[in-house]
């Protein structure tokens, strides 16, 4: 997968994903979608969904949670499966297994006093 565009709005329909995957594969991306509900209280995304075309067939993993680790490693998208997509800086890497640490929920980083 070639380095990911992101996009974002509300709950992807079938056509919509498929024509944002397909607009993004006419340049060679696939792309990562934040869903947002605006009914949602809090601001932020909801999920993230990878979309991608490879040889004429939309991929699509939906229910992506962004996930890091508390000691400051590098943020992971979690698939709803067992796996989970890693950013080596040029392209969206997939891994068919979790980290081996507790994946809680969301992004698990300490509390860092923000300075003005």
């Amino acid at each position: 997968m070639q380095a990911s565009p992101w996009a974002g709005g509300s709950q992807l329909t079938k056509r919509h994903a498929w024509a944002i995957a397909h607009a993004a594969n006419e340049v060679g991306r696939d792309v990562v979608y934040l869903n947002f509900d605006r009914k949602r209280p809090e601001p932020g995304p909801n999920d993230f969904t990878i979309l991608a075309i490879h040889d004429g067939v939309l991929h699509q993993y939906a229910g992506c949670r962004l996930w890091a680790p508390a000691d400051g490693g590098p943020a992971l998208l979690l698939t709803r499966g067992k796996g989970c997509f890693s950013f080596d800086g040029v392209a969206l890497v997939p891994h068919e297994e979790r980290p081996v640490a507790a994946v809680g929920e969301g992004v698990a980083r300490p509390v860092v006093p923000f300075q003005k």
